[in-house]
């Protein structure tokens, strides 16, 4: 796990910054603090007596740096840039290739010599310069890097399948600029931080932005499971090397689905043990952490450590404690907890909102930080994460909803039955305003499914804007970028709505909020942190089996829950779905005065929001979290720009 940055010329007049790696590794200091390393072309000498700096013969200007976050192979033969005994080609690299033990045997038995004992990088390059991007499908992990082979002038860019690591450029003075973080972009001369509208406007809506988009008008990210080539110094749109929708549909009975389900699962749990340093484990309490604990507890001759937070002394509020306890129990962990107040939770979310790195709409971001900072203090380097399984699974109840809606949308007499069916729902939780706002979409020609992150209805995210951003953006529609998505998905193929959520989420709400958060609050502590549920064999295979078996009988990862029993404690399996839930609107609402003034600084610095747009206008603590989020990281971006 570490951080990539680099700048490479392109076509054109490029002026490429010298020294600006330097100054880019900088800004990563906390993704990589155990190593820093840097390679450049003769016609960017920045400081030839640096160790860390090596000068390779090519006649396009460029830079790329490293820096180290050591966890499989720690010796310093596998520091980075790796770079061939030939000095033809050249890699940095972000993330973990699982499977490169079994890689190296197949690449030694091609004849590859290897000068590490067990680097992954050294076989992600060799894998790379024996077979080019054809590699990227042996390859079992979480990765984000930039390969260049010198003598060819060609470079290629590559992202994970499920958007696990992060990858973001921007096109500065005909130069190819690239990191792991937007902060070293910004680092570079000539930055632009023209905020887009319509990023802004996505925003307000599904809370996150879709790549390639960012908040940021010239800065992109590399959509998951894409790559980007720059050959010649003629640089190419994102091509995609796989994409879910391709994958074959089965129709095995449950009891040999739900065996295979805990034998994937159990491979992907070990696999993410690979590691020279200690593993742990996020521990909620709940069917998903709670199996990271049980398979790593499997496999491990030791406790593991597993670490919980939740708010203490707060009425009207459970946390899983008890249900984490239980767990930890169970598994015999080495079990940590971290107890907050509303206080504790509003200073982290203004003293560490720069981690987040662009806004992040998701209340779970600071506490990831916590647990990762307590890991780090306990000598953990590496905490497994349960996100992913609501989405390969069908966790969430509403899908359930979504789905039944769809069926009567489509059935005759489906708009009668509809209006009966939303008389019927309760009215907690607003499911009744949801599903209006569902049917509303339906009559303008939308799936009415648009993102599970979807917290507005673009009539009220739209009346927060500015007129003068109203008025520039008149003519978009977020939701289009979905419906585009939704055509080209559901023409591929027999799917059925699940089938659609599950893609949908996978691809926008997953790798835009909960894997985000992940990176940036763990990075920010220098750890890293691992999914076992986006193995991407075990989401092909859950992708691949009916969904009848993930939902039945009311009951959300049905299968799952199956797998598990006589495993986890029937009173963590069979509980109801809780996550991890933060009081937004007692704390957002308990400090609205403070928290409005910043959104005020930011109005009178940006013109983005309507005068009259406050965080007392409405109860919902979620919809007021986006204005929260964003103004307090634009309050940021002001202080560092005036700098």
């Amino acid at each position: 796990m570490c951080g990539i940055a680099g700048g490479i010329a392109l076509i054109g007049e490029p002026r490429l910054e010298a020294g600006v790696i330097q100054k880019m590794c900088k800004t990563l200091e906390h993704r990589g603090p155990d190593g820093f390393g840097y390679v450049s072309s003769p016609h960017n000498q920045i400081n030839v007596t640096v160790p860390e700096h090596t000068i390779i013969e090519n006649n396009r200007p460029f830079q790329l740096g490293h820096r180290r976050l050591s966890i499989i192979d720690l010796s310093a033969s596998a520091n980075q840039p790796m770079i061939d005994k030939s000095q033809r080609y050249a890699i940095v690299f972000n993330g973990e290739i699982y499977n490169h033990a079994e890689l190296r045997v197949e690449l030694q038995a091609k004849g590859v010599e290897f000068n590490t004992s067990h680097s992954d990088t050294e076989v992600l390059l060799n894998g790379l310069i024996l077979e080019g991007k054809e590699f990227l499908q042996k390859i079992n992990g979480m990765f984000a890097f930039c390969f260049a082979d010198l003598r060819e002038d060609y470079f290629l860019f590559a992202r994970d399948r499920l958007g696990i690591k992060p990858f973001y450029y921007s096109i500065i003075n005909d130069v190819f600029y690239f990191g792991s973080e937007v902060r070293a972009l910004r680092t570079v001369v000539d930055f632009d931080t023209t905020i887009s509208h319509e990023a802004l406007f996505d925003f307000m809506v599904f809370s996150s932005v879709k790549a390639p988009k960012t908040i940021f008008k010239q800065t992109f990210k590399l959509s998951p499971g894409n790559i980007i080539e720059i050959n010649q110094g003629f640089l190419t749109d994102q091509i995609p090397y796989w994409d879910l929708k391709h994958t074959i549909k089965r129709n095995s009975s449950f009891e040999q689905e739900k065996e295979e389900l805990l034998n994937q699962f159990d491979r992907a749990a070990q696999r993410r043990m690979i590691a020279d340093v200690e593993v742990g484990v996020l521990l909620s309490g709940g069917v998903d952490s709670t199996a990271n604990l049980g398979m790593l507890s499997r496999h491990s001759n030791k406790p593991i450590s597993a670490f919980s937070i939740g708010f203490e002394n707060t009425s009207g509020y459970s946390n899983e404690f008890e249900y984490a306890q239980l767990a930890a129990n169970q598994f015999k962990a080495d079990y940590h907890e971290i107890k907050l107040t509303y206080d504790d939770y509003l200073e982290d979310l203004l003293n560490q909102m720069s981690h987040q790195d662009l806004p992040i709409a998701d209340a779970a971001s600071t506490p990831i930080f916590r647990m990762a900072e307590l890991a780090r203090r306990n000598g953990i380097k590496v905490l497994l994460g349960g996100e992913g399984s609501d989405e390969i699974l069908i966790g969430y109840n509403y899908w359930s909803h979504a789905s039944r809606y769809q069926k009567l949308l489509k059935g005759s007499k489906g708009k009668a039955k509809l209006f009966s069916y939303l008389h019927e729902l309760p009215k907690v939780k607003n499911r009744r305003k949801v599903y209006k706002t569902w049917y509303d979409k339906t009559k303008q020609g939308y799936t009415h499914f648009t993102g599970g992150a979807e917290i507005r209805s673009i009539e009220l995210a739209r009346s927060l804007l500015s007129p003068d951003v109203q008025n520039e953006l008149k003519d978009y529609n977020p939701l289009d970028q979905i419906q585009s998505v939704y055509n080209d998905f559901m023409s591929s193929g027999d799917f059925d709505y699940f089938d659609w959520m599950t893609y949908l989420d996978l691809s926008h709400r997953l790798p835009e909020m909960l894997l985000a958060r992940l990176d940036r609050m763990m990075m920010a502590a220098s750890v890293e942190g691992r999914v076992p549920f986006l193995d991407h064999k075990l989401v092909e295979f859950c992708f691949s089996m009916p969904n009848e078996y993930k939902f039945k009988d009311g009951i959300e990862k049905y299968i799952l829950k199956k797998s598990f029993e006589g495993i986890i404690p029937e009173q963590i399996l069979y509980r109801p779905k809780i996550g991890f839930i933060v009081p937004l609107n007692n704390i957002v609402l308990s400090q609205a005065d403070q928290l409005n003034q910043r959104l005020d600084v930011v109005n009178a610095e940006f013109n983005l929001f309507a005068p009259d747009v406050s965080l007392a206008n409405t109860s919902d603590g979620l919809q007021n979290y986006n204005l929260v989020n964003f103004s307090i990281w634009a309050e940021g971006l002001i202080e560092s720009n005036h700098y």
